[in-house]
């Protein structure tokens, strides 16, 4: 009878292989591919190594492979993909070998994956056997080299030319290392694929005339992705029109950590071929491009877009658009600069005529667009324009008197199907969450990030949203917000859970809510992946310690979440 491991390699698509202990290294690398190799149907295989085992022998492992299957014994495999070691130090050192054993092994590979390896030889992605007729690797389409590196420079120009002579290979995903470039221009017009990603304690721009270098041999580009570790990367329009003037033939042009202004938008609609265009961020626009010749076929915003602006794009040329939400006007902003679209709108005042009809006027366009779509479906997003991630401002208070403002919302909410909703920069009372109430009954989440909450939000959060089954908040309540919250555990009618973050209620206050609630609400603590600013140690890199704007970094923080459960509901 066969095993359940032979019956999932047999059956399963894709298959994990992840090495826990150094001292399984080659045979129980082989044990599971021997397996796998007995398939007749494609498998992605993935290789993986765990902290307790950073460096594994592949070449050990693949000699066993041609030994004891013979050549092709991994017939099945067309994706490989082999994750190993941390990015600090590599955990898959490739060294010479007397066979380029990765094509005598997988002759139907096309997809090749490797994350964090460091070359010694380029021996393994040979395109040739003992005869120099004897092709190799002849279907591989696509590679990613991720946090690799090579021994030498010599190493480098050998490995560059050798995935120089995959003839099929069109598609490259590299980061920004010293292999980046070399590459880049072995392949040269053969890419019609390319995602860039820029990593170090560097920004992209202090980087782009080498990035520039290396994206000017590829002049046969039909799409490209260009990303940053560092959060966030104003693009200027020069940069732009460099990619313009270097890739003719771009169709797709994916800048998911970019923000673009009046100058880029205009550079980038001049680029009448592009069909899919893919943006972090749009800075406020001073001039009406709604009528400009426009041929994408898609757009997709990461970052969400102010309100006047909405007015202001070509959406009705887009068949498909896709918003994260929208961010209201800033008053804090205006003294910074009298002169822009702030003033103009808000002159009267926040929540006057003028922020109203800007945003109703918005919330209508988007209303008739018969492609808009969320950028992450079943989310909106409402930001003061102060507290978007991709601007660099020092006006961080809440914007307040918006309760009318996202009552104009509320048609939009239903449209886009919303069931969470992330608030962020602005000041929530009771005339907010009326002015939510009564949006969708499909709004389940609320998410409450940098905002200041007023005691009276407390009072009619159950009653206005009956639906809204578990609220997260960010940052502490305004006032007696402790009286507030424990007076909703004991009187709610209906379950719901409320999830507070390190900032918005401590250890102490979480144990005297629970004291002073008893069995209505039950207390745990979850763990929760924040977005934080990146702040570079002093010494570095050369740098002091810093904080740079719009730059984030994933932290896990312990979150405590109090679930309501009344007795009438248990």
């Amino acid at each position: 009878m066969q095993s359940a491991r032979e019956l999932a390699l047999q059956h399963s698509p894709q298959l994990t292989s992840q090495l826990a202990r150094l001292e399984e290294g080659h045979e129980h690398s082989w044990h599971i591919l021997q397996q796998a190799g007995a398939r007749h149907e494609p498998l992605v295989l993935n290789w993986r190594t765990s902290p307790a085992c950073c460096v594994i022998d592949l070449k050990r492992t693949l000699q066993q492979g041609l030994v004891h299957g013979g050549l092709g014994w991994g017939l099945s495999v067309s994706e490989l993909v082999m994750k190993c070691g941390h990015l600090s130090r590599p955990g898959l050192i490739i060294g010479h070998a007397a066979q380029p054993l990765l094509g005598l092994s997988f002759p139907n590979l096309k997809r090749l994956e490797l994350h964090g390896c460091h070359f010694t030889s380029p021996d393994l992605l040979r395109a040739t056997g003992k005869s120099s007729v004897e092709s190799l690797l002849q279907r591989l389409t696509h590679i990613s080299l991720l946090h690799c590196s090579c021994s030498s420079e010599e190493v480098t120009e050998q490995l560059s030319q050798a995935l120089g002579q995959l003839p099929g290979l069109c598609s490259v995903h590299v980061t920004s290392t010293g292999i980046s470039s070399g590459v880049l221009q072995a392949c040269g017009s053969r890419i019609t694929t390319l995602t860039y990603q820029h990593t170090g304690p560097r920004h992209m721009s202090d980087d782009w005339d080498q990035l520039a270098a290396g994206i000017s041999c590829t002049p046969n580009l039909l799409s490209l992705t260009l990303s940053t570790d560092k959060g966030a990367h104003a693009a200027s329009s020069a940069q732009l029109q460099q990619l313009a003037q270097a890739c003719p033939q771009l169709q797709t042009l994916s800048l998911p950590c970019s923000t673009i202004n009046q100058a880029g938008l205009d550079v980038l609609l001049a680029m009448q071929q592009l069909q899919q265009v893919e943006l972090g961020a749009i800075k406020p626009l001073q001039a009406s491009r709604a009528h400009a010749p426009c041929r994408w076929q898609r757009l997709v915003v990461r970052e969400p877009v102010y309100a006047p602006c909405i007015t202001l794009l070509p959406l009705a040329a887009i068949p498909s658009i896709s918003l994260p939400g929208l961010a209201l006007a800033d008053l804090h902003a205006i003294e910074a600069d009298p002169s822009s679209w702030l003033f103009r709108l808000s002159s009267g005042g926040v929540g006057s005529l003028s922020s109203a009809e800007a945003l109703r006027e918005a919330v209508h366009c988007l209303l008739a667009h018969p492609g808009l779509r969320p950028t992450q479906p079943g989310q909106l997003h409402v930001h003061s324009a102060a507290c978007s991630s991709q601007r660099a401002s020092p006006f961080k208070l809440p914007l307040s008197g918006v309760g009318p403002l996202l009552a104009e919302m509320r048609p939009l909410m239903v449209r886009l199907g919303t069931q969470r909703l992330v608030l962020d920069g602005l000041v929530l009372a009771g005339d907010e969450v009326a002015a939510l109430g009564c949006a969708d009954a499909r709004l389940s989440h609320l998410d409450v990030r940098e905002c200041a909450i007023l005691p009276d939000f407390w009072e009619k959060l159950l009653t206005a949203m009956p639906h809204v089954a578990r609220v997260h908040v960010a940052k502490r309540a305004r006032g007696d917000h402790m009286a507030r919250l424990q007076h909703l555990c004991v009187t709610a009618t209906r379950s719901v859970t409320l999830v507070f973050g390190p900032r918005a209620l401590s250890a102490e206050e979480a144990a005297q809510l629970g004291a002073a609630c008893g069995p209505s609400i039950h207390r745990e603590q979850v763990v929760v992946m924040t977005e934080e600013p990146l702040v570079v140690p002093a010494g570095r890199q050369g740098l002091g310690a810093a904080s740079h704007p719009g730059c984030t970094h994933a932290v896990a923080q312990v979150h405590t979440a109090i679930h309501v459960r009344p007795a009438a509901v248990a």
